[in-house]
């Protein structure tokens, strides 16, 4: 079981790096205090830890009827199209700029139309457009309060949808299936109680080859020392309608002087191969090879959870902000199979946090969106090469309607195309709107390359 080979991998490590995160507990709800045991300067195996006694899963012996999602009602501003150089559609707002976070999670799939899932401060939402140029049926997907890190995943034809409550303790997931914008989900599961809060963060959904979904998260503790203890964690389905899952394992286990807020872990599988990354300490990991105790990349870091991964037949994509001589953050790709190992690094651009999507179009061309808030930078690899075309800036957002961050997020859109959809933030009143534009291969190459 991989789950079995994970336990070899924690590590326990103290180093004195600040990492400037974007997780920010309410102040009246301090951080779990925990005491840590003696601590070496060197890393070592770490004991996978649970979550409680471990308990034998029993699968539910009636299934859940699905259910129609809820209608959400969204106050649709009286000039939606902003004033954006790029236009876009209006999809949703919301009270929260966290609205389409994170960077790994999937926010954004095509099916029979286009379904855009974010945050409007209240609720995880799914807004369906046809053909991207307006967003009309928008449904409710949580069942209890939900804070921010939530995601919505198309696989096989069915929708999953993962989120954490309001208190980040307990991770839920549900499916279910789409048509035309009307959602029929199946009644949640509650698949991690992690018993504190601020213990199940981020969590992002992954599928083996037979389907099967895992979960990947990460926690974070106060320490009586001082700084945090941080640690990744997953689970996987024991059940074909996931009412059963294993207990939540830790494979990276740390202590650090600062605060972890912006610490992360995502996955992805290759073929049969699990791939594990994760950001933390102001470094990027990923691990290859799960018998191993060590990754097989390790990098410096210089965003807040900006970084994403695809994947082609059995090569991943990766892409992720470095650093770039003088200490700035720059968009740096990689590319790994199991026959070639891990490509050269190549810098695409500058980058500033918060400014991360990446897309496989259905023709196999490779999109990176990258950038600032005020301008949103895209480059191509197209199916076969191995230069990226130079860089395109398809969004440019004008002062009245900046947020602090456009975020980003990006997927493939119809079949046998090069079309690609891309979700980004705004903020011209009182509440963040999220954004949505189509691309094409053709659509972008035609634009002027962006000035130096």
């Amino acid at each position: 079981m991989l789950l079995g080979r994970l336990s070899s991998i924690g590590a326990l490590v103290t180093i004195s790096v600040l990492v400037t995160g974007c997780w920010s507990p309410d102040p009246t709800e301090p951080v779990p205090i925990v005491v840590p045991t003696p601590v070496a300067t060197e890393v070592a195996p770490a004991t996978p830890v649970v979550t409680k006694a471990a308990a034998t899963s029993v699968a539910t012996t009636t299934p859940p009827v699905p259910q129609l999602a809820l209608p959400v009602v969204i106050e649709r501003p009286g000039d939606v199209t902003q004033l954006s150089v790029s236009g876009g559609t209006f999809v949703g707002d919301s009270t929260h700029e966290y609205a389409i976070a994170y960077h790994p999670q999937s926010h954004l799939f095509y099916a029979d139309g286009w379904y855009a899932h974010y945050f409007n401060g209240t609720n995880a939402v799914l807004a369906y457009s046809k053909d991207g140029t307006e967003f009309t049926r928008r449904s409710r997907l949580n069942h209890v309060p939900v804070a921010y890190g939530q995601a919505a995943y198309f696989v096989d034809g069915h929708l999953h949808v993962v989120y954490p409550d309001s208190n980040g303790m307990k991770i839920f997931v549900r499916r279910g299936t789409v048509d035309q914008g009307s959602v029929s989900i199946g009644a949640p599961r509650e698949v991690v109680d992690m018993e504190n809060s601020f213990m199940a963060k981020v969590p992002s959904l992954i599928f083996d080859a037979k389907g099967v979904p895992h979960i990947v998260f990460s926690s974070l503790e106060g320490v009586t020392t001082g700084g945090s203890r941080w640690r990744a964690w997953m689970a996987h389905a024991t059940s074909k309608d996931m009412s059963a899952w294993s207990e939540p394992t830790a494979f990276v286990d740390l202590l650090s002087p600062t605060m972890e807020a912006g610490a992360s872990t995502s996955g992805v599988f290759v073929g049969d191969d699990l791939v594990i990354v994760y950001e933390v300490l102001n470094k990027f990991f990923v691990i290859t090879d799960m018998s191993t105790d060590s990754p097989s990349l390790t990098d410096t870091f210089k965003g807040t959870h900006d970084y994403a991964m695809v994947v082609d037949g059995d090569r991943l994509h990766v892409v992720y902000h470095g650093e770039v001589e003088g200490g700035s953050g720059a968009m740096a790709y990689r590319t790994w199979s199991r026959s070639t190992g891990w490509s050269e690094r190549m810098f695409l651009g500058r980058a500033s946090p918060h400014h991360t999507a990446l897309a496989l179009d259905n023709a196999g061309n490779v999109w990176v969106f990258y950038g600032e808030r005020r301008s949103v930078q895209v480059r191509v690899l197209r199916s076969g090469a191995d230069q990226f075309e130079a860089a395109r800036c398809p969004i440019e957002t004008l002062e009245p309607d900046l947020a602090s961050h456009a975020w980003l997020n990006a997927a493939a859109g119809r079949e046998n195309t090069s079309e690609v959809g891309l979700l980004w933030i705004e903020l011209p009143s009182e509440k963040w709107n999220v954004r949505f534009r189509t691309f094409t291969l053709d659509e972008v190459m035609a634009l002027p390359t962006c000035a130096a």
